[in-house]
This record gives structure tokens, C-alpha cells and sequence, in this order.
């Protein structure tokens, strides 16, 4: 992934000094990233939720003006906004068209992560944590409504 921005290196060991000596999550942390001589950014591929989080955390003191109640009222309205780019696909399909999904894949889905991120961070919450504690929960629901099910179907 590339992220095309002048002087990007410049500005992300501002952040780093930023964070420095903060207990926030993004405490002694390397941003995986390349730069490359064209000032193109390259971030690993393979980056850990946490490490997503923490490299969310530094994009964030650079690029984005709004803190506390007013950056989560800013998410949440771009959060609106891509749940509408959604709600037009399924309308548009509802009314038997095949809409482009070009602008799902490339803007909105990217979005909805980043935004979780910024959620996470904003409310200081390690989401991988909170990611596996809500799966294991929704599996144990799951299986539990079925299994009642399954009794149910055999009385």
C-alpha cells in the first residue's frame, strides 16, 4: 500500500516524538514503514491490529485536527457517510441493478477500518482484544441458539 505524501517522513518522526514518553499505544513503537526516494509511503502488508492501531495513532497527530468529543463526532459523520455508500449499493441492487463496487472496495471498506481505529484509539481500546472477545462471544451465542434449536426440531 502507498500512501503519496511530500515530506511524509519528515511529519511522522514529528508524531513519534509526539508520542514519545506517553502511555498511549504508541509507546516505543517503530512505524513499519518504507520510504522510498519519490516520497512515497510503503507500509508492510502484513501489519498486526495493534500495530494498524498504533500506526493509525501517529497518521492521526499529523493529519488530523480534531481531539477528544470532536474527532469521535468527525468519525462518526464520516462513518455516515460511508454506511450511506452502502445503503446506495444494496438499494441499487434491490432494485435489480449490479452497481459498481469499485468505490466499496477501494474508499469505504479501507474507511470502516481506519475508523475503528481511530475509535480505539480515541478510547484508549486495544481493538484486537476487543475483536476476539466480541467473536468468541458471538460463537458462543451462536452455538448456544442452535443447539436450542437443534432440541426444539427433536421434541
Amino acid at each position: 500500500m502507498k500512501l503519496y505524501y511530500p515530506f511524509f517522513s519528515m511529519l511522522l518522526s514529528s508524531a513519534c516524538l509526539l508520542s514519545a514518553g506517553t502511555n498511549n499505544t504508541t509507546d516505543n513503537f517503530d512505524f513499519p514503514i518504507l520510504l522510498d526516494q519519490t516520497k512515497t509511503l510503503s507500509m508492510n502488508e502484513h501489519l498486526s491490529m495493534l500495530e494498524m492501531q498504533k500506526f493509525q495513532m501517529g497518521y492521526d497527530e499529523i493529519f488530523w485536527f480534531n481531539r477528544d468529543f470532536e474527532k469521535v463526532r468527525h468519525i462518526l459523520l464520516h462513518l455516515m457517510d460511508s454506511v450511506g455508500k452502502i445503503a446506495k449499493y444494496c438499494e441499487s441492487k434491490e432494485h435489480g441493478n449490479e452497481p459498481d463496487i469499485s468505490q466499496l472496495i477501494n474508499e469505504v471498506f479501507p474507511d470502516l477500518l481506519m475508523h475503528s481505529l481511530q475509535f480505539a484509539n480515541e478510547f484508549d481500546v486495544n481493538l484486537g482484544v476487543k475483536y476476539e472477545e466480541r467473536i468468541n462471544s458471538n460463537i458462543k451465542k451462536i452455538t448456544a441458539y442452535r443447539n436450542a434449536k437443534a432440541l426444539r426440531e427433536k421434541e
